[in-house]
């Protein structure tokens, strides 16, 4: 009996020691995978966050470029110079300058919308692919945060985008509807 004893307890102080290495080798193993499966989620979630911001940066940078270009254009044009400067430009300035606005508007599909402002005369002229078209004094807008832009342009820089958002007009083109995001670039002189 006390052979049987001497088993028993060898084999129970063995089967208590493998028990307890499977467990602590397992606890050691898991808490390692684990911290190694969170520095790679931690790598891979900033390259890919890194990468969206760089394609993001190269958009904005080729945006403002854009816009910088067509703003120059837009300041060259004597027929726009007539909508800027001008306190009363005549029906057929006006029709000649709306038209170019909206050619500058159809051959670039990125860009939503142009508006010119005329503060001698208080007047907007806006070209849209959606929302307003034409000529507006401020309070005609429907775009009052373009209001609050013009405003405070000294606030930004020219040609820095200004992200903001602008109601979107229903089918009546009377009722303002939902709201759209927005990047602007204020362009001034």
């Amino acid at each position: 009996m006390s052979n049987f004893k001497k088993h028993h307890k060898l084999h129970s102080k063995l089967l208590i020691s493998i028990t307890l290495c499977i467990t602590l080798t397992l606890l050691v193993s898991t808490t390692v995978y684990y911290f190694y499966y969170i520095r790679v989620e931690k790598e891979q979630a900033f390259e890919a966050n890194h990468g969206s911001l760089s394609l993001r940066s190269k958009e904005v940078i080729n945006m403002t470029s854009i816009a910088q270009s067509l703003a120059f254009q837009m300041y060259r044009s004597s027929t726009l110079s007539k909508l800027l400067y001008y306190p009363k430009p005549n029906v057929y300035d006006v029709t000649a300058a709306m038209s170019e606005l909206n050619n500058y508007l159809n051959s670039m599909p990125y860009i939503e919308s142009i508006y010119v402002y005329n503060p001698k005369s208080g007047t907007f002229y806006i070209v849209s692919t959606r929302g307003q078209n034409g000529l507006f004094s401020k309070n005609e807008l429907a775009d009052t945060d373009i209001i609050r832009v013009l405003d405070h342009y000294q606030d930004y820089k020219p040609f820095t985008p200004i992200p903001r958002t602008y109601p979107l007009l229903s089918s009546s083109d009377s009722i303002a509807g939902a709201e759209q995001a927005s990047i602007d670039i204020a362009a001034y002189t």
